[in-house]
């Protein structure tokens, strides 16, 4: 598959086999990641990988932070919205958990960030060429601070910032076709 069929027919797809990913095929995908362009060569991308019973450790993290951010939720809520994220997580045979550290200045910051969401989408694009399902998630989940129990989790410091949670495993249903609107309509020549 060429890097441009890669690209037109690449699919968020969160319904996915419970079936394990190999570890070298997990690793092909950070090492696509880890070639993301970076301003200065801050590689400010870090990952953790969860598999197997580690994920119920991650989906504890996202009930922790729920109840962090809404300390006078209802025990509906606590069951509902709030194990939304955990069962996702769940149905998952793998998460993968992205984040980028803070730079020395609020620009670097900011291009650490644009640099680790373009290695999230290498690692969507590697999937998919290998025959993967993947799906990137963020949420609330991925903006609390500074007291966010994934981050603690992961050992991410409390300045840096979650940028994907990519559930990723073998596809359960097919991929749907994509539309986008042409690139003329949100483009303008400046000759």
């Amino acid at each position: 598959m060429d890097v441009f069929e890669a690209i037109r027919t690449r699919r968020s797809l969160a319904q996915l086999r419970d079936e394990t990913v190999p570890r070298e095929v997990i690793e092909q995908l950070l090492e696509a990641a880890t070639w993301a362009p970076n301003h200065k060569r801050t590689e400010p991308w870090r990952f953790a990988v969860f598999s197997g019973a580690a994920r119920e450790r991650l989906a504890q993290a996202f009930r922790e932070n729920y109840r962090l951010d809404h300390p006078q939720a209802t025990p509906e809520e606590l069951s509902g919205p709030g194990e939304k994220s955990a069962k996702r997580v769940l149905s998952a045979p793998v998460t993968i958990v992205v984040s980028s550290e803070a730079g020395r200045s609020a620009v670097e910051t900011l291009e650490n960030y644009a640099a680790t969401a373009v290695a999230v989408e290498h690692i969507l694009l590697a999937a998919h060429a290998l025959g993967l399902g993947a799906y990137w998630r963020t949420g609330e989940a991925a903006y609390t601070a500074p007291r966010n129990a994934i981050k603690q989790l992961v050992g991410a410091p409390p300045d840096s910032h979650l940028v994907a949670f990519i559930l990723l495993g073998y596809p359960a249903s097919t991929e749907r076709e994509g539309r986008r609107a042409p690139f003329g309509e949100k483009t303008q020549w400046l000759e």
